[in-house]
């Protein structure tokens, strides 16, 4: 009898049913964490720092990838650190491999940022079950996610400054970044991030 009605009911046409879609079930999630930590820090007066994220290949510079988050951040009246700016060149899928990625979760759990700015879900994770758990993580520790391009608008975007643009050298001298690609350091220079212990 029981086997009849599950029988019935998966074929019953006169019922709308649907199932949502994942992604826009874990953007609505990221954005219910992101509205809670600023509207949080906004109750306290403060102004929310953050790092930027980026996952690039290993022939691509970092510094383009930057600058869509970095206008994000700064649209939104954001503090970025100096050495907040941090370039994963491992294309390992789990993000707990990236170095990058745990000096994220490390500087968020310590209290050094509130946050994360990443041009899209694809740079933390590509794969939902991944990026269900970093979202989960970075909730638990106290953070938030902030992406330029939502979950829903699909593939991840790449957007080019312009070749003026000041952040493509983070602040080191022209002369300098010259110097460091006639002799290869360039990977070192314009990738640095902060690492734990000061090395």
């Amino acid at each position: 009898m029981k086997a009849e009605r599950r029988a019935s009911e998966r074929w019953r046409t006169n019922e709308v049913r649907s199932t949502p879609d994942p992604i826009v079930r874990l953007g609505v999630a990221r954005r219910e964490v992101l509205d809670h930590h600023l509207a949080h820090l906004e109750a306290h007066g403060r102004t929310p720092r953050v790092c930027l994220y980026s996952l690039n290949p290993l022939r691509e510079r970092p510094a383009p990838s930057f600058a869509a988050p970095r206008a994000y951040a700064a649209n939104e009246g954001w503090r970025i650190g100096a050495d907040h700016c941090i370039a994963d060149r491992l294309r390992k899928t789990d993000p707990m491999h990236r170095p990058g990625w745990r000096w994220v979760l490390h500087l968020v759990h310590a209290g050094h940022i509130d946050g994360v700015v990443a041009l899209a879900h694809t740079d933390i994770s590509p794969h939902l079950d991944e990026y269900e758990l970093q979202l989960d993580l970075m909730a638990h520790y106290g953070g938030f996610v902030a992406l330029v391009t939502p979950e829903s608008a699909g593939a991840k975007r790449r957007v080019t400054p312009p070749a003026e643009a000041p952040e493509l050298t983070y602040g080191v001298p022209s002369g300098e970044v010259s110097s460091a690609r006639r002799n290869g350091a360039t990977r070192s220079i314009l990738s640095h991030c902060a690492r734990p212990g000061g090395a």
